[in-house]
């Protein structure tokens, strides 16, 4: 509820969210699941716009599951009257003729849709994709979050991750363009310049390249939380993310499992649970921080029944988090004249044969790989 500061009580203004909990599969909704760009997808794309010397901009749509216009008359949505709507209502429009006034015989059927329901990010999924195809832009055919657009000028890139859409273009026309088309449906913000947010990234572009990083993600959401009681003078410096020790690995290995009431006072001790920490450390190790996949990978094997010395260990892992929170992936830009591109019209063999079409500098040669390794899968379905 939001107050508007005047003394009529009627001038506020409220979100309708759907309870979810009460609906039933293939009754109150039928699919849930709504495509979104990969983090490969999306690594894959900075790197190209490194390569190509291509801007990046976002666009933010603004309250996306409430602007999912509903177009079939069979899925039409009706709330029951809030509280105080009839009042608010008739006093709006005193000469309307309701055919009742009981509050019980009324409802309002909803133009959009509702936060809240189980396939509110499907609706939404297929309404933008439906304008982003009705510009004639193409689907990638192995990940549905990512859309190339063929313009007679150049070829721009598009992946949406709910509604955050990051756009790769040579020139801001295309951009300038898309944005125009889907301010006639939504509110949106914009977000321009060398340094962008993107979801928990932080990508800044300069002539040099391409770098993103989770900087931000990592000590608001990791760290603060788990430091918030400690002294940052107390907080060991460590210089690798997991023990290196051989006695360590002894310790470990003869310490038994902790449970019961144990287990419930070194979760206190350490202020998390075991896998609430693993967790938060598995998302940015995929995203951003491959240093960390060792630690991670060492962790997963304990989730079930951890003991005392990896809990130390992960308290050692966190503690080099906090003194190394910046890391960024860089992807350098190509500005040597053997560079060239080839785009194509369509995506899943465009894509690849743009890729093999490029001569890398050999000082260059040393990022591509690593995009190529964490991205494997997506690249296979195009390359075979």
């Amino acid at each position: 509820m939001k107050d508007t500061s005047t003394p009529n009580h009627f001038d506020l203004y409220a979100r309708t969210c759907a309870d979810g909990s009460i609906q039933k599969e293939n009754v109150d909704f039928t699919d849930s699941y709504s495509p979104v760009g990969s983090i490969d997808s999306i690594r894959i794309l900075l790197n190209i716009a490194a390569s190509a010397g291509l801007l990046i901009s976002i666009l933010d749509i603004s309250n996306a599951f409430q602007n999912s216009i509903i177009f079939d008359a069979s899925e039409c949505v009706y709330l029951s009257l809030p509280p105080l709507y009839l009042d608010w209502f008739r006093q709006q429009w005193p000469d309307y003729d309701l055919p009742s006034l009981n509050v019980k015989d009324l409802v309002i059927q909803c133009l959009k849709s509702i936060q809240g329901t189980k396939d509110a990010g499907q609706r939404w999924y297929k309404l933008l994709a439906a304008c982003l195809l009705a510009l004639k832009m193409i689907r990638c055919s192995c990940d549905h979050g990512v859309f190339i657009w063929n313009l007679p000028t150049e070829t721009c890139f598009l992946a949406i991750e709910t509604d955050d859409i990051l756009f790769i273009s040579k020139t801001r026309t295309p951009f300038l363009q898309l944005k125009s088309e889907l301010e006639k449906l939504f509110d949106l913000t914009v977000c321009e310049g060398s340094i962008l947010k993107f979801l928990h990234l932080q990508i800044i572009q300069s002539p040099f390249g391409v770098s993103f990083d989770q900087t931000t993600h990592i000590k608001n959401t990791i760290l603060h939380d788990y430091f918030k009681e400690i002294l940052a003078t107390s907080i060991p410096c460590q210089l690798y993310p997991f023990p290196i020790d051989a006695s360590f690995e002894r310790h470990l290995y003869k310490a038994p499992p902790l449970s019961g009431l144990d287990l419930v006072n070194v979760t206190k001790c350490f202020r998390f649970s075991f896998g609430h920490l693993v967790g938060g450390l598995m998302h940015i190790t995929q995203v951003s921080r491959p240093n960390l996949s060792y630690s991670v990978m060492r962790y997963a094997g304990y989730m079930a029944c951890p003991n005392l010395p990896i809990f130390e260990a992960l308290h050692t892992t966190l503690c080099y988090l906090y003194h190394h929170p910046h890391l960024p992936i860089m992807y350098p830009s190509c500005t040597t004249k053997n560079t060239t591109w080839t785009m194509h019209t369509h995506w899943k063999t465009g894509f690849a044969e743009s890729i093999m079409e490029t001569t890398w500098p050999p000082l260059q040669m040393q990022t591509l790989p690593l995009a190529f390794v964490l991205a494997g899968p997506f690249l296979q379905t195009f390359m075979y």
